[in-house]
């Protein structure tokens, strides 16, 4: 039986993946609950992801990944231009230290 939590690098970058494609279609659709939920998502695999790998990546992309990762829902509630443009940066990053 699958573990529903992934267990392995891998796995956690296939979540990661999978969360950017669910965060983009949001956007795309503009369902920006949804999109902030799978950016969020997308971070945290990310980063369990990148915490395998050695040495350990660091600088603006992982800090962002880290910011967007604790941000709770109401970080950007009422700034939807400022919300969506920090979605599409940490899709990014996320998109650049998974590769």
């Amino acid at each position: 039986m699958k573990q529903l939590v992934p267990s392995g690098h891998e796995e956690w970058q296939d979540r990661a993946v999978a969360a950017v494609h669910t965060a983009s279609y949001a956007l795309n659709h503009r369902l920006s609950h949804l999109a902030l939920a799978g950016a969020r998502e997308a971070a945290r695999a990310a980063l369990l992801a990148l915490a395998a790998k050695t040495p350990r990546p660091t600088g603006s992309d992982v800090a962002r990944l880290q910011e967007l990762a604790s941000a709770s829902a109401d970080h950007l509630a009422g700034r939807p231009a400022e919300r969506d443009a920090m979605i599409r940066a940490s899709l990014s990053a996320v998109t650049r230290l998974i590769q």
